[in-house]
C-alpha cells in the first residue's frame, strides 16, 4: 500500500468518524434543551413510533451503525445460527442478508438453518424485513442454491406465549439484536426466550442429534482437561457445573447484540440526559442495565463482550439445565408443539405475502 493511499484512508476514517462525533454531540446538547419539555417515564412503552409508514428507520441508523462497524458484528452473530431459527425484534430485516441460508456455503450438517421464524411487534417493519427476503431470494438464479427451509413471518409481541409456537424441540438458536432497549419488561421476555429455546438435553429436531451429542462430548472433555489441569476460572465455574450437569449438553442458543448503559459515569449522565429524547423518537430506551436485565433472567452466560466504552453488549445465553434433562420437553403452560417442516403462514396481514 502506498503512503498516499494510506493517508486517504486515514483522512476518510477521520472524516466519518468526526462527522459521527458531531452528529452525537449535537443530538445531546439537543437532548438537554427539551429534557424538561418530554413528559416521557423512564422505560415507558414507545412502541408506537415503529408504526409511522412514513420514516425509513433504515436510514436513520445507518450513519451511527457504520461509525461503530455493528454491521460486522451483526454478522459474526448470525453466522452462530443454526437448525431451527427465530429472530425476534426484527425490526426491517437489517440481519436477513447476514444468515447462512445458501445450501452451497453450509454443506456441513452442523452449520444449517433449517427453518426461520421472524417476529416483530410492528406490521409496518415486519413486512419490510419479508420484502427483503423475497429480494435477496429473487436474486438467486440458481434455484438449487434458494434457501428451501420453511419461513415464517410473525407480528406480534414474542413474550406473549399466544404469538410464537414453540416447534417440538425448541429452538436451536434465537437471535434478538438491539431489542431489549424497546422491551417494558426486558427480563420477563428474555425469560420466554428461554423457554423457547432448545432444554438441555432435549431431542433436537433442527439438528443432526449426533452432530450435538459430538459436541456434548467434546465440551465434557474439555471440562475434565481444565480440571486436570487446575485451569478453571472461576466465573466459569457456575457454568461448568451446569455443563456436566446437562451432560455437556446445553441446549439451544439465545444470540443478543444490545446497547446499554456504559461502564464509564460520564458515559452514563449523557445517556441518561438523552434518553427521553432518543426513545420518543426512536422507540428504545438506549441507557437500559442490559447486564443487569441478563442476570435477573436466570439465563446461563456461555459468553460476554462489550464494546463502545461498554454499551455495546454481544452474549450467547443458555436456557438453565433442568434437575431431569432427558424429561425436558415443553415449559409449564406452552401450547401444541408447531411441526417446523410445516410452513404457516404469517400472524396479521404480512400472510398475503408471504412465501409458500
Amino acid at each position: 500500500m502506498s503512503s498516499t493511499t494510506y493517508l486517504w484512508g486515514c483522512c476518510l476514517f477521520g472524516f466519518a468518524l468526526s462527522t459521527y462525533i458531531m452528529y452525537t454531540y449535537m443530538s445531546y446538547t439537543r437532548a438537554l434543551a427539551e429534557y424538561d419539555a418530554v413528559d416521557l417515564p423512564q422505560n415507558a412503552d414507545v412502541s408506537s413510533r415503529w408504526m409511522d409508514m412514513s420514516r425509513n428507520f433504515d436510514d436513520e441508523v445507518e450513519l451511527a451503525e457504520r461509525a461503530m462497524f455493528l454491521r460486522r458484528k451483526r454478522e459474526n452473530l448470525c453466522r452462530e445460527a443454526r437448525g431451527h431459527v427465530l429472530e425476534v425484534s426484527a425490526g426491517t430485516g437489517r440481519n436477513m442478508d447476514l444468515y447462512r441460508l445458501d445450501p452451497a456455503l453450509t454443506s456441513r450438517e452442523e452449520n444449517k438453518v433449517k427453518s426461520l421464524v421472524v417476529n416483530d411487534l410492528s406490521e409496518i417493519m415486519l413486512y419490510q424485513a419479508q420484502k427483503k427476503f423475497n429480494e435477496l431470494q429473487d436474486k438467486i438464479a440458481d434455484e438449487r442454491r434458494k434457501f428451501k427451509g420453511p419461513v415464517q413471518f410473525v407480528v406480534g409481541d414474542a413474550s406473549d406465549r399466544r404469538v410464537i409456537k414453540r416447534p417440538e424441540g425448541g429452538f436451536d438458536t434465537i437471535v434478538q439484536t438491539m431489542g431489549i432497549c424497546s422491551e417494558t419488561n426486558a427480563v420477563g421476555f428474555l425469560k420466554r426466550l428461554g423457554e423457547l429455546c432448545r432444554q438441555p438435553g432435549e431431542k433436537s429436531t433442527g439438528l443432526d442429534m449426533k452432530v450435538v451429542e459430538k459436541e456434548a462430548r467434546e465440551r465434557l472433555e474439555e471440562l475434565k482437561e481444565a480440571r486436570d489441569y487446575g485451569a478453571l476460572e472461576p466465573e466459569r465455574e457456575q457454568l461448568d457445573a451446569l455443563v456436566a450437569e446437562a451432560g455437556g449438553d446445553l441446549g439451544g442458543k439465545i444470540l443478543l447484540l444490545e446497547h446499554g448503559r456504559s461502564k464509564l459515569d460520564f458515559v452514563n449522565r449523557i445517556l441518561d440526559n438523552g434518553a427521553k429524547m432518543h426513545a420518543d423518537h426512536y422507540g428504545c430506551w438506549w441507557n437500559k442495565d442490559i447486564e443487569q436485565v441478563v442476570k435477573d433472567s436466570g439465563l446461563i452466560v456461555e459468553r460476554k463482550r462489550r464494546y463502545h466504552f461498554g454499551t455495546t453488549y454481544e452474549y450467547v445465553l443458555r436456557p438453565r439445565p433442568r434437575r431431569e434433562p432427558e424429561k425436558a420437553g415443553l415449559p409449564d403452560g406452552e401450547g401444541s408443539p408447531v411441526n417446523p417442516s410445516e410452513s404457516t403462514k404469517a400472524t396479521g396481514w404480512l400472510g398475503w405475502f408471504g412465501r409458500s
